[in-house]
């Protein structure tokens, strides 16, 4: 059985989410299977970290994950590049032979680092890997970019591709006419759709709180929430309940000063209340988030300023072991994905 390399047209199309879940349900099936990822481009990546804790590998993080290269660094010799593609061999090597099936993550995009000779096509080349496309269908021009994706490959090198964030609306157009197009008259064949569901990219309360480095006043034991929706509480009180409840498992975010709104939406499905511009609230609110299982966060920033960075850094959920939610939600989207065809393809 060859490796399977996973890349995609474009970041942010949900490749890791899809690579682990991918990795856990063939774990599920009982495949010794082993996640490899041969670059990445920050070292504040977790991809490596959460394939180590779904999957319970032994390795090292350094030999999950051997290199971090960064846009700034296309400068560098290709003495630098040679110790790179040995080093990647190194820990190739090492899993390689401890799995029976690796699941190689390409880093960012298809063409990144190309200019340097370790694009995902040259990587997938020296790890012996077919490769699989993930791209997004929020709209039908991502079909253009998947066929421009396809001529970045290798002849024989790819093996079909995947579509993620496909919205409902777009769901059947996708499967009666786009995917047969591609089959039958591009040579490209398409495992399956993935519909857009906030619960397969829904960060959870930790993670958002990473992300905004805020300090955890109450609920810390129910930071496993997950966020599917972001509220700003800005209303007159007598207003907030109504407004709350348009929406479920939601983060509202409103003044430290203003405890009625926090309270009003601890009356409705909300996974975390944050608080901002550094206003601690009074003790009944923190009492009832307890008793409601709502963690508080307070942050130093404005209202404004806190929404603004939840959207800049695009907080998107990871899978991990203990989200049975989320896992449970992956598994069910796998219902329309052929990944058991995809590895009988792997073993021609």
């Amino acid at each position: 059985m060859k490796n399977l390399f996973i890349t995609s047209i474009n970041p942010g199309v949900g490749k890791s989410t899809f690579t682990l879940a991918l990795a856990l349900k063939l774990k599920q099936d009982g495949i010794n299977v082993g996640y490899f990822k041969p670059i990445t481009d920050s070292s504040r990546d977790t991809d490596a970290k959460d394939a180590k804790d779904l999957l319970s590998m032994e390795e090292d993080l350094e030999i999950i994950c051997p290199q971090i290269v960064s846009a700034f660094e296309y400068d560098m010799k290709m003495e630098q590049v040679e110790e790179i593609k040995a080093s990647i061999m190194e820990s190739y090597t090492k899993l390689n032979e401890t799995y029976d099936l690796l699941l190689i993550e390409g880093c960012r995009k298809i063409n990144y680092l190309a200019f340097l000779g370790i694009s995902a096509p040259e990587l997938a080349q020296m790890c012996n890997s077919k490769v699989l496309l993930v791209s997004s269908g929020e709209e039908i021009e991502d079909a253009d970019r998947l066929l421009l994706g396809k001529r970045y490959l290798y002849q024989d090198q790819l093996l079909g591709a995947v579509f993620t964030l496909v919205p409902d609306e777009l769901f059947q157009h996708f499967k009666t006419f786009i995917i047969p197009v591609l089959e039958e008259k591009k040579d490209l064949h398409v495992y399956g759709l993935v519909p857009n569901r906030s619960t397969l990219v829904a960060p959870t309360v930790a993670e958002i709180q990473s992300a905004l480095n805020a300090k955890i006043l109450a609920g810390g034991g129910h930071m496993d929430h997950l966020v599917e929706d972001y509220m700003v509480g800005a209303m007159e009180p007598e207003a907030a309940l109504k407004y709350f409840r348009k929406s479920t498992k939601k983060a509202v975010i409103t003044g430290g000063d203003r405890p009625q709104l926090a309270l009003a939406a601890m009356e409705t499905d909300t996974s975390v209340v944050i608080l901002t511009g550094s206003i601690r609230p009074p003790a009944g609110v923190l009492a009832r988030a307890e008793e409601k299982e709502i963690p508080v966060l307070l942050v130093a920033d404005d209202t404004f300023h806190t929404v603004k960075r939840l959207t800049d850094v695009n907080v998107y959920g990871k899978i991990h072991s203990d989200q049975r939610d989320k896992i449970d939600a992956w598994n069910e989207i796998f219902v329309d994905v052929e990944y058991k065809q995809l590895l009988e393809r792997l073993q021609d």
